[in-house]
Formats: structure tokens, sequence, C-alpha cells
């Protein structure tokens, strides 16, 4: 019975996040309207809310529920619900951390697809908290995992190589980073804002994106001057960045903006 209902509360935060990210896309008609989409989502996570089991005495992590817990993260964000989204990114964190996934130990007698599987829930987790931690200053609790999602046998590689690419990237948002962005920014000095600004700056990232589709170099190119603009956020309110500084830097976003407008595909 509770297996059931979890595969259910599974389902019904499924299509709320597929609803949410595709609401986005798809041209408004008389009959569905951002308001009715809005509506139609937290109604999917309410349903999918109240068909878990509660959590009491007894209750066994799992994979499944963790992911749900995640795709109700990210609906409740998209609809402007940080504190919700704060508790259940929280909740899933505290299931994989019971499920022990980032021991080596503990995951030695699993499958290298199952290995590869709760890795990558890690650091799906691992980016969400991160990105929260920016946009919602709140803490970072989840360190980076030991290792990078193993190779997976049941998924293409360009998917694999996309996403150790967006692993990579959410790694710059390190403990300093973090810290300093929802603390005391008198403490951002110019050596550290060049020396992120060199990372956000690798020749070598360069040459591996490139062999990604077109889809995800734009995807990895806007979130780079994403992070980027968090930098020069921190440097100017610590009044660090030099005209000689601002001119490499607005060069890179050029030369970048270009990039990001080749890769987008342009709408039929």
């Amino acid at each position: 019975m509770n297996t059931e209902r979890e595969h259910a509360a599974f389902i019904y935060a499924f299509t709320a996040v597929t609803l949410d990210l595709t609401r986005s896309s798809q041209k408004p008609t008389t009959k569905s309207s951002p308001q009715t989409a809005s509506t139609q989502i937290t109604d999917l996570m309410r349903q999918s809310v109240e068909t878990q089991q509660p959590l009491v005495i007894g209750f066994r992590p799992s994979i499944l529920r963790a992911t749900t817990s995640i795709f109700i993260q990210m609906c409740a964000m998209s609809l402007g619900h940080y504190d919700l989204g704060f508790f259940y990114l929280h909740e899933a964190i505290s299931m994989i951390q019971m499920l022990r996934i980032n021991d080596k130990t503990a995951n030695a007698s699993l499958t290298t697809a199952e290995r590869a599987r709760r890795q990558r829930l890690y650091w799906q987790c691992f980016i969400h908290e991160r990105f929260m931690s920016i946009v919602n200053f709140s803490p970072a609790t989840l360190p980076p995992h030991t290792q990078y999602p193993e190779e997976d046998m049941f998924l293409g590689a360009e998917i694999q190589q996309g996403w150790m690419q967006v692993i990579k990237t959410f790694c710059m948002l390190d403990a300093s980073f973090i810290g300093l962005w929802i603390g005391d920014r008198t403490q951002v000095t110019a050596s550290w804002v060049e020396r992120k600004h060199r990372e956000l700056d690798d020749a070598l990232w360069e040459v591996e994106v490139s062999a990604l589709s077109e889809l995800q170099q734009a995807d990895l190119v806007i979130t780079r001057q994403w992070m980027r603009t968090l930098l020069w956020q921190m440097a100017m309110s610590n009044c660090l960045l030099s005209s000689h500084a601002s001119y490499n830097h607005t060069r890179t976003l050029r030369q970048n903006g270009k990039i990001a407008t080749l890769h987008v595909p342009y709408p039929n």
C-alpha cells in the first residue's frame, strides 16, 4: 500500500513539474492561461503531498520519495513560494543523507547504474541548494559529492557530458562564494574576485562545451554569465571594479553573448 502511494505521489509531482517546465514555451490560448496553469500545478502539488506516506515512526526514505520532494520544490520555487521550496529541498537532502549516498562503502554493492542514479540525485540536490542559497540568501549545507556520477549505459553520452558540465559550473559556487554572498561583503577582496573570474573564463571549459548540443551550450553560457553578474555585484558592493577590469569583463560578456545568440535556436 505504501509503495502504491509513493508511486502515485511521484506521478502527481512529475506531472506538476512537467506542466511548470513547459508552460513558458506554450502559446497562450483562451482555454489555457498562466493562471489556469498555476492552479493546475498547485493542485497537483497538493495531491502529491496528501498522497504520500506521513513521516512517522517506521518511515523509510527512498530515491523515489526524494525525487518527488525535488519536483515539489521546483514547482514551489517557480510559483514564488521560496519557503515551501526550501522545506521540500531539505526534505530531499535529509533523505539522501539517510540513504548514505555519499558513502562509498555503503554503495559499493550496488550496480553501476544504480550507483550512478544515486550520485545524480545527490548532485541535483547540491545544484538546487546552491541556487537556493543565491536567490533566498540561505546557507548551503550539502558538500560536493566525493565523485562525479559514474558512466551509465542507460544514458546517452551527450546527456552525461552535459550533466557533468552543469555540475562543474555549480561547483564554482563554493563555500567561500556562498559565505560572501549571504554574509559580510566587505570581506570580498580584489584577488578573490580575479581568481573567481579566471575560473569562469577557463579555456578548457570552452573546448569541452563545444562538443555539446547547441541548446546545452546556450544553457551553460547563460548560467556562467549569471554567475558573472553575481560576482560583479559583490565586487561593486565593495568598490573593487577598476576601469581596466570593467573593460575586460564587458568584452567577455559581449563575446559570450554572441556565443549564446549563435546557439539559441530561433522559434518557428
